[in-house]
């Protein structure tokens, strides 16, 4: 075994372990967020004044945690339905390019986090409701990022990774196995 590709399986673990995160802590702490603030509203006390903030932050999380785990297993959305009628070869680099441009998305997206991270520390910028500094969340999507970026790159090394199970050249087989 190649060293880039024991570096693709331990990546494929750290986002199965990520996405295990982001679906067992991450969402059940923003149902019960929006669930308390919901019955402290309709009760007519009040408000939780710093939720909406703390919410947004939350699903930014959320969704770069698995992110690279529903891109691992092709369980994003397809756009290209004329795909299955490409050769195979063709499919191959379309797909080279497509992991080659989201890791080029999640590098720059990886720097952007990274240097807005040292302005809200620098500034000590934080949230306009509650006194939680926004550095770490910034710093945490760099991270992700990153994860994302490089997840992406392994998976243009990994064997049969190209055309394996495609749900856009499934679709073709299911449809006429219907009719």
């Amino acid at each position: 075994m190649s060293i880039i590709q024991s570096l693709v399986r331990k990546m494929n673990a750290l986002s199965r372990l990520l996405e295990l995160t982001a679906s067992t802590l991450l969402l059940p702490s923003i149902v019960l967020l929006v669930a308390v603030d919901v019955g402290i509203r309709s009760s007519g006390i009040g408000a939780l004044s710093w939720s909406h903030e703390l919410l947004g932050m939350l699903l930014l999380v959320f969704f770069l945690m698995g992110l690279p785990y529903c891109a691992q297993r092709n369980e994003l959305i397809y756009v290209d339905l004329f795909a299955r009628f490409f050769p195979i070869a063709i499919r191959a680099w379309i797909r080279r390019l497509s992991n080659l441009l989201s890791a080029s998305i999640g590098g720059l997206l990886c720097y952007q986090a990274t240097i807005t991270g040292q302005d809200m520390l620098a500034y000590d910028d934080g949230m306009v409701t509650l006194p939680v500094p926004l550095w770490p969340f910034a710093y945490m999507v760099a991270a992700l990022a990153a994860v994302w970026a490089i997840d992406q790159l392994g998976q243009m090394f990994m064997p049969g990774s190209d055309l394996g199970s495609d749900t856009a050249s499934n679709l073709g087989s299911d449809l006429d196995a219907d009719q």
